[in-house]
């Protein structure tokens, strides 16, 4: 595994992460055939097979878990990290949001609806992370995160009354994606995506 244009610092239990700039990892396979891999969708380096994981660009690297397999070591976020990184997308895209803090948000000004369905997911699949995403040591790692990206405990709340005001555009961008991106047997309805993931939001901010 080539690893390239990496600055990461060893972050001792508790503490605050430094800021990095970017970690891309190339991961190659076992030498193959270059005539096999002539119409692979993978990117190949030299007569290997491989791909590359852009990991962050300024986010801080906490939770962080190694997998270990066939020789390769791959750092990855845990689902903890995961989940509040997509309500903090969800945040920082919704109208409250974007009308306080001009210039911010995707350029597609998409309100991120996908995020929504996403949390939903992981709860359905892990009912057990609900507890964990809300216990002390957990919010005190979001305010972390929060502090980062200048996202406050009223935004958050100011969100949640977003998606009530602004429910028909919200389940308009979800059922697209619900009808374009995700396996029918997979969908989540809006209205019980929404209610899973208000009432998450509703417990993390009484802990906050």
């Amino acid at each position: 595994m080539e690893v390239r244009k990496s600055k990461i610092a060893h972050l001792p239990s508790g503490t605050k992460p430094e800021r990095l700039t970017k970690i891309t990892a190339s991961i190659a396979s076992q030498r193959s055939n270059a005539k096999d891999n002539t119409k692979s969708p993978i990117r190949r380096f030299g007569e290997n097979k491989g791909l590359d994981i852009e990991i962050s660009l300024n986010n801080n690297m906490f939770h962080l878990t190694t997998i270990d397999s066939q020789d390769v070591t791959i750092t990855v976020s845990s689902l903890t990290r995961i989940v509040y990184e997509k309500i903090l997308s969800l945040c920082e895209n919704s109208p409250r949001y974007l009308t306080a803090h001009p210039g911010k948000g995707n350029v597609r000004k998409s309100l991120r609806t996908k995020d929504m369905f996403d949390i939903a997911s992981i709860l359905r699949a892990r009912t057990e992370l609900q507890a964990q995403l809300t216990n002390a040591d957990e919010i005190r790692f979001l305010n972390t995160l929060m502090e980062d990206i200048a996202v406050t405990k009223e935004d958050l709340a100011g969100f949640m009354n977003d998606v009530t005001m602004y429910e028909d555009q919200y389940q308009e961008e979800y059922e697209t994606v619900n009808e374009t991106l995700v396996p029918v047997k997979e969908r989540i309805d809006f209205t019980d995506a929404k209610t899973m993931m208000l009432d998450l939001l509703t417990l993390i901010l009484n802990e906050m």
